[in-house]
């Protein structure tokens, strides 16, 4: 048996491990092996779908400007639809590439400035992609500025407004420049630049010159909080006058295409697929769960329950909004009220049972609002 002191240490030893345990995790993947795995198998497909999907709808739109039809207007505001949702859904993983080269101001600003859109219209003689990426707003760009343009009338009176062939040169341009930035920033990702290595390499440590692992799980846990801060009350929240005066459904970005609401169901689709790793994708099969949510299980499989769960009551309820989702707002449906309540709870749980849990460092600029 043990000396007083021998026990003493030991007892003390004991409490140590498990001390580092919580600290550490157990036996699941390590950060970097999630790190990884968040970047080969949900970023990279994302942005690899994103540019596929940005050359389809310009595709779908130089048809339409070739020969103006309600057919192909309809063709082209599918292609604009499924765009859409894959820009949305990628909305988890705008670090990196997306936020160092202000992405969203080339593919979709929140804010359409229809006014100046037509204005720029009518005053040009003709309109090129330079002139969109060099002399045009955020606001008159991107695919915001493309939904006003097929979307703001029937299909009939759209193919009228495009026989006027500066409006068709608008929308090639704004197109061209979304599906050139897409395919850059996925070139950012897997090749790199003229004076960076892949992004890709840099966040993994295959760089030499690499983010620390912290780091880059502080990045991608960030983003995250500034996502669900921005959907939650800088959104829906300000639509619905939470602690505000008055509703302000300005806030809530779209157009006349009342994407809204599935909108904000494949940004927290995405989110889950970040949390979820490769599970999250319906397309993956039988994936096993390999994103942040393999760091929270190991550390406390309840929070990751918790967080599990929100995520799946914030989708349900907003799934459950009535189309549009500004006119919901107004209405203070019980739906839509029904949704920020579960997106408050599922914004609490994240900065409970993730943030604080895996010790995420969240800085001013992931939560200033200002990051486009």
């Amino acid at each position: 048996m043990p000396g007083p002191v021998r026990a003493r240490r030991l007892l003390l030893l004991a409490a140590l491990s498990a001390l580092l345990a919580a600290a550490c995790g157990g036996g699941g993947p390590s950060r970097t092996e999630v790190v990884t795995t968040i970047a080969t198998d949900v970023a990279i497909p994302q942005f690899e779908q994103l540019s596929a999907d940005t050359a389809t709808l310009a595709g779908a739109a130089s048809a339409l400007c070739a020969a103006p039809s309600a057919n192909l207007v309809e063709g082209a505001r599918t292609a604009w639809r499924d765009t859409r949702v894959t820009w949305m859904h990628s909305a988890a993983v705008w670090f990196g590439p997306v936020m160092d080269r202000r992405s969203r101001s080339l593919i979709d600003w929140p804010e359409v400035d229809a006014d100046r859109i037509e204005e720029a219209i009518a005053a040009r003689d003709s309109v090129t992609s330079e002139d969109v990426r060099e002399f045009f707003a955020a606001t008159q760009r991107g695919l915001g500025a493309a939904e006003h343009l097929l979307f703001d009338g029937d299909a009939g009176e759209v193919t009228a407004a495009l026989a006027d062939p500066v409006r068709c040169q608008y929308l090639n341009a704004i197109l061209t420049v979304a599906e050139e930035e897409a395919a850059a920033v996925l070139q950012e990702w897997t090749v790199g630049s003229e004076n960076q290595t892949a992004y890709l390499d840099r966040l993994t440590g295959d760089a030499a010159i690499s983010i620390e692992v912290g780091a880059a799980v502080d990045e991608i846990g960030a983003t995250q909080v500034f996502l669900l801060r921005m959907l939650t009350d800088m959104q829906l929240g300000a639509a619905l006058a939470i602690n505000a005066p008055a509703p302000d459904l300005a806030a809530i970005p779209g157009g006349p295409a009342n994407h809204e609401t599935i909108d904000l169901q494949e940004q927290l689709r995405g989110m889950r697929t970040l949390y979820l790793g490769p599970a999250g994708d319906p397309t993956e099969g039988d994936a096993t769960d390999s994103g942040l949510t393999a760091l929270v299980a190991d550390r406390a499989t309840d929070a990751d329950t918790r967080v599990r769960a929100a995520f799946d009551a914030a989708i349900a309820a907003a799934e459950a909004i009535p189309t549009p989702l500004r006119e919901a707002a107004e209405a203070q449906t019980a739906e839509a009220t029904a949704a920020y309540d579960a997106l408050k709870e599922l914004q609490l749980t994240w900065n409970t049972d993730v943030v604080s849990l895996l010790g995420i460092t969240v800085g001013f600029s992931d939560a200033d609002g200002d990051s486009g």
